[in-house]
């Protein structure tokens, strides 16, 4: 699995260079990176708690799923524009969609672990004796809303790779 992880993660990397120049995107680094880690650490220090984290373990687990059902669904097209005469002609298309495939797997991988971490931090969520749920540890917060904004900026990233693919086959 650490292996799968890794593979996952490298090739999602390389996603992150402009294709023609190579050079590093930083837009797309300070959206995916800075900005949830910014906002993970801004949660810390202001002490924010998360709370009620059955429905948030409930949205990441959903969230993991479908992102699961959509790498099937890119590698089943990638299969399939492999085998497409038309495509030929769109050199840049089968590698967007290799990069799009690189972008959700490593997103599929960072839902799980926004998932493992959810459910940690539910099991370890202090109540009141009348069954109040007072939030998790402010470090503990940041960190799980840094996850769950870095998921988001992942999703973004591939509608963007998506968006991208799109235009590629239309022109």
């Amino acid at each position: 699995m650490i292996t799968a992880i890794r593979a996952s993660s490298l090739t999602h990397f390389s996603t992150l260079r402009n294709d023609r120049t190579h050079r590093v995107l930083w837009p797309s680094i300070l959206l995916s990176y800075v900005l949830p880690l910014l906002i993970g650490v801004a949660t810390w220090l202001y002490g924010l708690r998360l709370s009620a984290l059955g429905e948030i373990v409930g949205g990441l687990a959903l969230m993991a799923g479908f992102l699961f059902a959509l790498v099937i669904f890119v590698f089943e097209l990638r299969l399939r524009v492999t085998n497409d005469p038309r495509v030929q002609t769109a050199i840049q298309l089968p590698r967007l969609i290799d990069e799009l495939f690189a972008n959700v797997t490593y997103s599929v991988v960072i839902a799980l672990a926004a998932t493992g971490l959810a459910l940690i931090a539910a099991t370890n969520e202090p109540q009141t004796m009348f069954g109040v749920h007072l939030g998790v540890e402010p470090w503990l917060s940041g960190c799980l809303v840094a996850l769950m904004v870095h998921l988001f900026a992942m999703i973004l990233t591939c509608l963007r790779r998506t968006g991208a693919a799109y235009r590629e086959l239309r022109s």
